[in-house]
């Protein structure tokens, strides 16, 4: 028998009713059962690419502030170019004005590709034109010399849920694509800030 994977929420809430529901329709001997849930790690071994499409990217106001767009270009990269420590600037040095941010608002392609090293071309979808909001520290601006930083970070493997077998190039059937994107660094004017 095949078992198809589903998201761990409905696989946990699937489980819970089970053992939940079924605690009074068993009398005589029993077993024991365990239920554990993982999800697929990325086929990083069988991937070269993972290519998403990033259209427009906001910094977003807070007490007032208003927000503003600071990149409004289709800008296509392959995620996987970026492990180790690799990074890309996507928005360099633009000047916003004075007020109180916070967060960023990411606009990407619905869809994307996934290629693997034999060849095999996915077209994924994740099936919602909604931008990703990303947290980042509240940051004011209230001078011309001040400067910020964000390094956000484009979770792989939380965004592609690989379906099928990974542990083989030929059992890859397709991925889930559900982009996850969260602040990794800030600074503001060469001062690091935590990231919640």
């Amino acid at each position: 028998m095949r078992i198809l994977k589903s998201s761990s929420l409905a696989v946990f809430l699937a489980a819970a009713v089970f053992l939940v529901g079924g605690c009074d329709m068993f009398s005589g001997n029993a077993g024991r059962i365990t239920v554990k849930l993982k999800d697929a790690p990325f086929p990083y071994d069988h991937v070269s690419e993972a290519n998403v499409t990033i259209t427009r990217i906001e910094v977003l106001g807070t007490n007032g502030t208003k927000n503003w767009l600071i990149a409004d270009v289709a800008r296509s990269l392959n995620l996987l170019n970026f492990r180790n420590g690799a990074t890309v600037t996507v928005v360099p040095d633009i000047e916003i004005p004075a007020g109180t941010y916070d967060r960023l608002r990411i606009h990407l392609n619905r869809s994307a590709t996934v290629v693997l090293k034999n060849g095999t071309r996915f077209n994924v979808d994740s099936g919602s034109d909604a931008p990703v909001v990303v947290q980042i520290p509240e940051f004011e601006f209230d001078q011309g010399e001040d400067e910020a930083e964000a390094l956000i970070d484009f979770d792989v493997d939380n965004s592609f849920v690989a379906q099928g077998d990974v542990s083989t190039i030929d059992g890859i059937e397709g991925f889930a694509y559900s982009p996850t994107i969260v602040a990794e660094s800030f600074k503001l004017n060469n001062e690091e800030i935590p990231v919640q």
